[in-house]
């Protein structure tokens, strides 16, 4: 077994030694070339395949009442439904005759999502698209409705499209915001208001379903940030090893939870975060309280950047606390502005992301929910706001510790992350690409955090599988994994807190020793 670890050891020893002998030019290059071969065929087969599950013509069948919602488990139909004529309704209409169109879903619920519901209609050779509005829930029903008027009589040929998932979501936020209407009225909105205008690029590309609609354009969009993500990474921390710096983009970009997600938009979250970190690492703090700024009305992770300006002490706690006011400024600003355009309901995130809201269900990786399941359980018995208060009991220890041992940032940073995302209620697997960069740095450095990282990419990976498939999992099993996922993710925190080797690892490379002492 010595032996073995000898000739590993000896191998990374070489591959380091030749990564530091190519030019930082060359570097960039493998990684442009290693997303190329990986994340352009992921993107063509994910967007296909999305775009024929997840696009729904009404009527298919039939009838649209017959028609088995196996992926969401909502039953489905539009409440205007006339005889069927080929694959259209039909109805007679006279000139200047107001038509209203309504759809409505049972056993739905906000986790089981329908992203949009347009009307395709002809009359007379005329062709156009009614969008529906959501206009009313009550308990598991909720109902969307438009009506048109047709100034022309004859008869009116029309179906409904029914676009679920989350990129459809994404797409119909933008197209709403792109003809200046209010998002937060016209459709369901939950996050913080800055990120739908991320989403302006691919809603301008998006193609048509046939030829992979919203679904190509957006899948490649968080894709090219999986990218610019991995190339920060390595350029920001190359000056502290460029071999260790490729490893993390490396490592950033191929493992299987990274690739499996680019369905998500917590590429261009991370992207929003590591822009504050990396300034923070290069003394630059002000633009760095700046960007932490502007990260929170992105998605709110940004915020647990803010405490980790009071770390640095030789600052002294005047500019420490300027900086920290500087990003509250800014973030206060920006949600300020879209508080006056858009009203509370663009702030209602607040209760959304905490977990506290009843019409959230628990996140796939919860391991309460994952408890919960094994004792069958309702999500509604989770005391969730006494949770929320013991998660933010336990990040201030972390950031009492941190101060008064003079724990480095960015570990202090990592620390309240794991933290957060091992307890919190509705955590995804796509949060994890948030997590990730963070990790890494420590991960190329160290074994244990490096088989402790593998075994975290792994277990979620696996639990992915297992949720995507048709085979039976005990629940006790899905959460035994959970429970691992948690542990591996406290273990980093108690190596940050305890191991002299890992925190002087940051002090020596980053901030230096001199002056973390001074």
């Amino acid at each position: 077994m010595e032996r073995s670890w000898e000739k590993l050891r000896s191998l990374f020893e070489s591959l380091t030694s030749r990564l530091e002998s190519l030019s930082f030019k060359k570097l960039i290059l493998i990684l442009i070339i290693v997303w190329l071969l990986l994340y352009l065929p992921a993107t063509f087969f994910l967007s296909i395949g999305q775009s024929e599950e997840y696009y729904a013509y009404y009527p298919e069948a039939a009838n649209p009442m017959d028609f088995d919602n196996k992926d969401y488990n909502v039953t489905t139909l539009p409440q205007s439904m006339e005889e069927a004529a080929g694959e259209r309704f039909v109805k007679p209409i006279q000139n200047r005759t107001t038509v209203e169109f309504n759809w409505t879903a049972w056993d739905y619920d906000s986790s089981r999502h329908i992203g949009r519901i347009n009307v395709y209609y002809e009359l007379n050779g005329t062709e156009g698209v009614i969008r529906l509005k959501n206009v009313h829930r009550a308990g598991d029903v909720t109902s969307w409705a438009a009506e048109k008027t047709f100034k022309d009589e004859g008869t009116l040929k029309y179906y409904y499209r029914v676009d679920k998932d989350d990129i459809s979501i994404f797409h119909r936020r933008t197209s709403v915001l792109l003809e200046g209407k209010n998002i937060y009225e016209e459709v369901r909105t939950g996050p913080p208001p800055l990120i739908h205008l991320f989403f302006i690029p691919p809603t301008l590309m998006t193609l048509s379903p046939e030829a992979g609609g919203a679904y190509l354009s957006f899948i490649l969009y968080f894709s090219i940030f999986i990218l610019f993500d991995s190339l920060l990474l390595f350029s920001g921390f190359k000056e502290f090893g460029k071999s260790k710096a490729f490893l993390m983009s490396l490592l950033f970009m191929v493992n299987p939870v990274t690739i499996f997600n680019i369905h998500q938009d917590e590429a261009i979250v991370a992207f929003t975060m590591l822009l504050p970190l990396l300034f923070l690492i290069k003394k630059r703090d002000k633009i760095s309280s700046i960007l932490a700024g502007i990260s929170i009305p992105v998605k709110i992770w940004g915020g647990f950047i803010f405490p980790i300006y009071l770390l640095r002490k030789e600052l002294g706690l005047k500019k420490r606390l300027k900086h920290v006011f500087s990003g509250v400024l800014v973030t206060s600003s920006i949600f300020l502005f879209f508080y006056l355009l858009w009203g509370s309901n663009s702030i209602w995130f607040l209760s959304q992301y905490s977990g506290t809201t009843e019409v959230m269900g628990l996140g796939p990786l919860s391991f309460w929910g994952r408890w919960l399941d094994v004792f069958s359980m309702s999500s509604q018995d989770l005391p969730r706001t006494s949770i929320l208060v013991c998660i933010g009991a336990l990040e201030l220890l972390i950031l009492y510790l941190a101060y008064k041992k003079d724990r480095p940032p960015l570990m202090t940073l990592t620390s309240l992350l794991c933290v957060f995302f091992g307890l919190y209620v509705k955590i995804h697997w796509d949060y994890y690409i948030i997590l990730f960069p963070f990790l890494l740095y420590f991960t190329v450095r160290d074994k244990r955090l490096f088989f402790a990282f593998v075994s975290i990419v792994s277990t979620i990976y696996l639990m992915m599988f297992f949720a995507s498939t048709s085979f039976f999992v005990p629940s006790i099993l899905m959460a035994l994994l959970n429970t691992l996922v948690l542990f591996l993710l406290l273990y980093h925190v108690f190596l940050f807190m305890r191991d002299k080797k890992i925190y002087r690892m940051e002090l020596d490379e980053i901030w230096g020793r001199k002056e973390v002492e001074a």
